[in-house]
């Protein structure tokens, strides 16, 4: 068999997630998907792994964050309630030439968490399981597309394919074509950001430049233009992502002042106070963002924030705190976080114009 990519697969314990995840995307990692496993038995052996492949969700038809926005070639597991207490099994996607030893893993995560690896099976000690799989080629593409469906992911919005719209208004709606980018908008993380996008009540202001940062298939960028804050900027590391944001603003008639940037969110020139900040990422990405958002945030603007499991809460209010940011509301769905953030006084954003 010719292996299409390599994937790596770790068992480890929750708390240690997002240090793994960036450890295997530092590693050379194309994207990473998890997936939570019971306590108890050891969740390596034949049958945990074909169950836990065997209704793989391919990349575009359920979001799933990733600091490079877009899955494993592979397809990501269904993300199912988080075991905040537990293991979860955690997925690498690699490309397979060269591919990664299991030497090479357990160092790279061993270098990402404080103390090392450890030997204890104990939520403080890291109890780590590591396998290295060639993957042949499937066209996850074609398997996406046939199974779209319309689907309501917020009160005032349906998310649907070009060839299968919803019978709603154009403003009710977002034609999406994921292609391989991330955001098809029925991931706990889309659908939290996207309700707290669509509910004004924690925040008043629907007019000024946005900001998309991992923007994936457009979903929320595009979504920030239909409800009338201009300019949009959108940005992703992955070019082909860009190219898919491009494609369904053209889709949806909201090119117009909506601008993609295949890139870091540095890359943006010129820099300006944004009213709407959208982010999301893992956490470890967000919390290095954070000081930056907080000074592209304009006084009266709005920061929502997903990508992030629930039991992450503390350190990420903590982040947004030191920061100079004030929570003000937040939805947990599935184990999945949104967090709604403003500066904590006038002081702390930028004044639009300044």
């Amino acid at each position: 068999m010719t292996a299409d990519h390599i994937e790596v697969r770790l068992r480890l314990y929750s708390e240690h997630l997002a240090a793994a995840e960036e450890a295997l995307l530092a590693l050379g990692a194309l994207g990473t998907a998890h997936v939570s496993l019971a306590v108890g038995g050891d969740p390596l052996d034949a049958a945990r792994y074909e169950d836990f492949r065997s209704s793989p969700i391919p990349p575009g038809t359920a979001d799933q964050p990733g600091s490079r926005a877009t899955p494993g070639p592979d397809g990501a597991p269904d993300r199912r309630a988080f075991a905040t207490a537990g293991r979860v099994l955690l997925s690498g996607y690699f490309p397979p030439d060269p591919a990664p030893t299991e030497a090479d893993v357990r160092a790279a995560v061993e270098r990402s968490l404080p103390g090392g690896l450890g030997t204890g099976p104990t939520p403080k000690r890291p109890d780590l399981a590591i396998e290295v799989v060639a993957r042949p080629a499937v066209d996850w593409i074609a398997r996406t597309r046939a199974r779209l469906r319309p689907e309501r992911v917020t009160p005032h919005l349906w998310i649907a394919p070009p060839e299968a719209p919803a019978p709603v208004a154009p403003a009710a709606q977002l034609l999406i074509t994921p292609g391989s980018a991330f955001g098809a908008g029925t991931h706990s993380t889309t659908r939290g950001c996207l309700q707290l996008l669509d509910d004004d009540r924690w925040y008043r202001t629907r007019s000024g430049a946005a900001l998309d940062i991992g923007t994936g298939t457009g979903i929320l960028a595009l979504r920030a233009r239909q409800h009338g804050y201009a300019p949009v900027y959108a940005c992703d590391l992955d070019p082909q992502a860009a190219a898919v944001a491009r494609d369904n603003a053209a889709g949806n008639r909201l090119r117009d002042r909506l601008h993609v940037l295949a890139g870091t969110v540095e890359a943006l020139r010129p820099r300006q106070p944004y009213v709407l900040i959208l982010a999301n990422l893992f956490l470890l990405p967000i919390l290095a963002l954070l000081p930056r958002l907080a000074e592209e945030l304009a006084a009266e603007g709005a920061l929502i924030l997903s990508g992030t499991v629930s039991d992450d809460r503390d350190q990420l209010v903590a982040g947004l705190l030191a920061a100079g940011l004030r929570p003000v509301t937040e939805l947990h769905d599935d184990g999945w976080m949104t967090l709604g953030a403003r500066a904590a006084d006038a002081r702390h954003g930028r004044q639009m114009g300044a």
